[in-house]
């Protein structure tokens, strides 16, 4: 019980002894009065008193609404708690969704290991395409040539640990290209690494050579 509750019994039950008390002592007078006259007079005294429980309820029901706003107010910023913390979660999910994704990637590897021309006059290329990551299958390697694109045979499957060598031909000599691998992860979803080719001539050799330049393709 509130305090401002605790006065207003305490008035009333005050009130209520005076007006008992009057009434012992009066009681004669009472007794005369008819019925309308009292009436009036029961009216005249319980008014102020129902004035005052009037004042109190209105006085209690602001402090209702006030603790009911503050409540709202608490619960608000809790559901806006949850609603950042549901954010951060889901942010996580979708980070730790995201690495374990890159962890089934495949890691390919280029490494030239030929280049010159065959005995038709054609200038050849080979390289050696190692796995160094996951298991991947589906495998197909696209070079891209002056603007087109040149699909070579489909490999297939590759585990950790593979190596593949491959040949490029309908070259111009020392031509810089790049090169794509297109692949299924274990997941099930695809994925695409791609290298540039760049040819240097080096002071000590007679024939220029080729690097390969991996492209970044985690954060893609």
């Amino acid at each position: 019980m509130s305090l401002r509750t605790k006065i207003a019994v305490a008035f009333s039950v005050l009130y209520i002894c005076g007006f008992a008390l009057i009434c012992v002592f009066r009681i004669d007078d009472l007794r005369a009065l008819d019925l309308n006259e009292l009436g009036d007079y029961l009216a005249g005294v319980f008014g102020p008193l129902a004035l005052a429980w009037l004042v109190f309820g209105y006085f209690q029901q602001g402090d209702e609404l006030r603790q009911g706003t503050e409540a709202l107010r608490l619960q608000a910023t809790e559901l806006n708690n949850a609603v950042t913390e549901q954010a951060k979660m889901a942010s996580a999910n979708e980070v730790a969704l995201r690495n374990h994704e890159n962890s089934l990637e495949p890691l390919f590897k280029v490494v030239a290991s030929d280049s010159g021309w065959d005995d038709e006059g054609d200038f050849y290329f080979s390289f050696n395409l190692h796995n160094l990551g996951e298991y991947c299958e589906d495998i197909k390697v696209v070079a891209e040539l002056g603007g087109r694109e040149y699909p070579s045979k489909g490999i297939g499957t590759m585990f950790s640990g593979d190596c593949v060598a491959l040949q490029r031909g309908g070259m111009k000599e020392w031509e810089e290209f790049v090169f794509s691998v297109e692949y299924r992860r274990r997941s099930g979803r695809r994925g695409r690494q791609s290298f540039s080719f760049v040819s240097y001539k080096d002071e000590d050799e007679p024939y220029p050579t080729y690097s390969a330049e991996k492209h970044p393709f985690l954060s893609t």
